[in-house]
């Protein structure tokens, strides 16, 4: 009797250590999975923004870095001439990037995804062609 108390306690605490590795452990980020962000949004950050269709946005910052920013849905109306109004909604710390939003005229989009362009006006197909590493 006392031999499997002290076997089933061996076991819970190896399971238990196990369950602690596992949720520690993390996979470090590649290039590609950076999370990138644009400093002071709410401070005049952002320069210029063009609308790549209704999926994803080009942000030129302060710095003169473009960013694209894709949305989790389709965001309508962006790329129409007949928006009014478009606003980047900073996080608390006063940057955009992932899960921040922008504000089409009434319309709220979720920002997915968000890494470093290439300048639009120097690349050959901005849509899909200015990805920075």
């Amino acid at each position: 009797m006392r031999c499997t108390l002290k076997l089933t306690q061996i076991i819970s605490a190896m399971i238990i250590l196990i369950a602690l590795h596992a949720c520690t452990t993390t996979k470090p980020l590649t290039p590609q999975e950076e999370r990138v962000s644009i400093p002071l949004v709410d401070r005049g950050g952002i320069k210029d923004w063009r609308a790549v269709g209704e999926k994803a946005i080009l942000i030129k910052a302060r710095n003169n870095q473009w960013y694209r920013a894709t949305f989790k849905r389709r965001c309508f109306n962006l790329d129409d001439s007949i928006t009014r109004t478009v606003s980047f909604v900073s996080s608390v710390t006063g940057s955009f990037g992932e899960h921040s939003e922008v504000l089409v005229d009434d319309q709220t989009c979720r920002v997915k995804t968000m890494e470093k362009w290439l300048d639009p006006d120097e690349t050959e197909n901005p849509d899909n062609g200015g990805f920075v590493s």
